[in-house]
């Protein structure tokens, strides 16, 4: 143990609710270092990243920066946390201020446009030039908030801190955004900055970090030289156990059936145009394209939460206009959202309220509701999607990303829906759960639902879906099947480099 490293964690122990988190943690950053903390949702990432914030007080051993004690609010560690921590009623320029202080004059006054140009040149800097920082944050779409809370962490940076702490910083990002920031993550290392990096994904880790530290039940499992191990080691070491991939049976590629359940003729929203699509029985479908594609703005049209605009709608054969999701849900459709803090779950609310909130009904007998046949259900789900830990009375709030996703997914497959669509599902989840959550949506369609997947991640798309749907400016520009699919074939499609090789449509 270095103990003249840049960040020295000696010992740590923590406590919460009388469960033993973290267990003797021993870790070190040095500086210009970008240091990898991976493993399971659950594993203790998010615990030891409290610790380090002050947020919550250590019960045993020693955390220093720079050689010095840490000392909670003096500015020794910046952060960008897995849920952002936005203000969403202030402006893009008045939240990257907050921590470091606005910009005044004389009289005290705030120089709105100091700070504004300040903000929007700091923007520019991580590739985000299109931002306007007298923008409202709650405006702004995923993408662009992750780019303003990485913004702020790296102007604290400019206050004195040496040591930057980033919580998922691409969960919402997709691929062509990422190639900037990890332009500014080096940059930044190549001051002397050192970095903790926390991300579920495998092939960013291994191409922007320097070393990799896994924890397993609260444990540190192993710290690896990047360059001396492999993906299929560090997966071994978070899970405990070699993982088995998601296959398609029973469900195979081109074996779905030709019943159609969504058929979509000439749909067009605020932002898609003219989208022709169908999908049976039985099919997983991926749709993909870059920020601003109009992926999400479909799914949330065939949902009833936009406005059709024009074109026709089916389900099943008949013409359909929802004007609210309740009725999408009561038709057969469920959605799992792309923000499933934002408007997919009820964070307060217990693990179990949140799976039952789609369909309370049968619960109730003569005007009461059946308390016990409720948690009845709930454990039953709770057992068949592993969700950890299984205890349908917890504060949603508290379960870690892919628990809560897990969740999620099973308050919509309790209604067996006809069609379930799918937005970034496995945004915050670890590679286990992922797995988890993609072997249910193959099991959905076997059991004869059809599947839209909503995802960036475009080798997922390869393992999983049998189409690939690929979207540009509002439209559906090309379709790829079969042997086409493939990872490489997605991305050239996607960013629109080269004709696909697959159905192009105009």
């Amino acid at each position: 143990m270095n103990q003249n490293a840049l960040l020295s964690i000696v010992n740590l122990h923590k406590t919460l609710i009388g469960n033993h988190i973290l267990q003797g943690i021993d870790l070190t950053v040095e500086q210009g270092e970008i240091h990898a903390l991976m493993g399971g949702n659950g594993a203790g990432k998010s615990t030891l990243i409290k610790c380090l914030s002050g947020y919550w007080s250590i019960d045993k051993g020693s955390i220093k920066v720079n050689g010095d004690p840490l000392q909670p609010g003096a500015k020794q560690i910046a952060f960008v946390q897995q849920d952002l921590g936005l203000i969403q009623s202030l402006s893009v320029a008045e939240n990257i201020c907050l921590g470091v202080g606005y910009q005044t004059g004389a009289l005290g006054n705030i120089r709105w446009r100091e700070m504004n140009a300040a903000a929007a040149d700091l923007l520019a800097s991580l590739g985000h030039a299109g931002i306007d920082p007298r923008a409202e944050i709650g405006r702004l779409n995923l993408v662009q908030r992750t780019a303003v809370a990485i913004a702020r962490a790296t102007q604290g940076l400019k206050d004195g801190a040496k040591l930057l702490v980033l919580d998922e910083p691409t969960a919402a990002l997709p691929s062509t955004e990422i190639g900037a920031l990890f332009e500014t993550l080096e940059r930044l290392r190549a001051t002397g900055i050192g970095m903790i990096y926390v991300s579920h994904h495998l092939s960013e880790v291994f191409r922007l970090c320097d070393r990799i530290s896994v924890l397993r039940e609260g444990k540190l499992i192993s710290t690896e030289t990047t360059r001396e191990t492999s993906e299929a080691d560090i997966v071994e070491l978070m899970l405990g156990r070699k993982l088995q991939k998601t296959i398609k049976s029973p469900v195979q590629k081109g074996q779905e059936t030709a019943e159609q359940v969504l058929s979509l003729t000439g749909v067009c929203g605020q932002r898609t145009k003219d989208i022709n699509l169908t999908i049976c029985k039985g099919e997983v479908v991926g749709l993909t394209g870059l920020q601003g594609s109009g992926c999400t703005e479909l799914a949330e049209i065939i949902f009833g939460a936009h406005a059709c605009q024009a074109g026709q709608m089916m389900l099943e054969g008949q013409p359909v206009v929802f004007a609210h999701p309740a009725e999408a849900v009561l038709a057969g459709i469920g959605l799992v959202t792309e923000d499933r803090h934002g408007n997919g779950s009820f964070a307060e609310a217990s693990l179990g309220e949140n799976i039952t909130a789609t369909n309370l009904n049968r619960f109730f007998r003569k005007g009461w509701l059946n308390g016990t046949a409720e948690a009845a259900e709930v454990d039953g789900l709770v057992a068949d999607f592993n969700v950890q830990p299984p205890n349908g009375r917890r504060r949603f709030s508290s379960f870690s990303g892919g628990n809560q996703q897990k969740a999620i997914l099973a308050k919509w497959m309790r209604l067996n829906p006809k069609l379930l669509i799918c937005d970034q599902p496995d945004v915050g989840v670890d590679i286990g759960s992922k797995n988890a959550i993609y072997a249910a949506l193959r099991n959905a369609a076997a059991n004869g639902a059809a599947v839209i997947l909503i995802s960036n991640q475009h080798d997922d798309l390869e393992a999983i879906c049998d189409r690939v749907l690929i979207m540009r400016s509002g439209r559906i520009v090309a379709a790829l099947s079969g042997a086409e699919a493939t990872e490489h074939n997605i991305s050239l499609a996607t960013i629109g480099t080269q004709a696909p090789v697959g159905e192009l449509i105009q």
